[in-house]
């Protein structure tokens, strides 16, 4: 009996992986940035995991595909195909509106490869940009968090607070400090959805 289906075969056409060549690297970063937006370091990462896992399957020059990649990042910074700063600000933006602290963005930067100088100042940036504390930008994320993970006072078993220990512990997982974990459990719902409404109007 033929048990190979068509996960199989999927896995049977998946194309090998790239004997590289400083071309054809330089072609597959192309590839990549058009696709994804990253860092600098991030792009390195990926062109170092590419080089790797070619090398375990073919006779190619490591050294020599490795040197390529500062000269490629000069010349994709030169473009402006790669921008720290761009990068940090979209992320920071994005990660944001998911209800992450500031606490939590400035991590997740840093993590992500950026400077922690361009991570303070995208911090400063959405700031400025909101026209608001960076306790208040913490506070309106906190709110955004809640709601999407239906907690405190968007809770849908309302009035339920035995699970209130646990709230805390995620929105401090988040980044958040107890005051802020706090009110967010602590204030009525409507006046909650009010604040994150004025916030988004901004």
């Amino acid at each position: 009996m033929n048990n190979k289906g068509p996960a199989s075969k999927r896995k049977k056409d998946r194309p090998a992986v790239a004997a590289y060549t400083p071309q054809s690297l330089r072609r597959s970063a192309m590839n990549y940035i058009e696709r994804y937006e990253c860092s600098e370091s991030g792009l390195i990462d990926v062109l170092k995991r590419k080089i790797y896992k070619s090398s375990r399957l073919h006779k190619i020059d490591v050294d020599e595909l490795t040197a390529t990649i500062p000269e490629l990042l000069e010349e994709f910074r030169n473009k402006n195909w790669v921008n720290d700063q761009r990068f940090a600000e979209n992320l920071s933006r994005s990660l944001f509106r998911q209800g992450s602290s500031l606490q939590s963005i400035r991590f997740k930067l840093v993590e992500k490869g950026v400077s922690r100088e361009i991570a303070e100042e995208t911090i400063e940036t959405l700031a400025e940009e909101s026209s608001l504390s960076k306790q208040d930008i913490d506070l309106a994320a906190a709110i955004s968090f809640a709601q999407k993970r239906r907690i405190g006072p968007f809770r849908l078993d309302d009035g339920d607070d035995s699970k209130r220990d646990k709230e805390l512990g995620a929105l401090a997982r988040r980044g958040f400090s107890f005051e802020i974990a706090e009110k967010v459990l602590s204030t009525d719902r409507d006046e909650l959805e009010e604040i994150i409404e004025e916030f988004r109007r901004l």
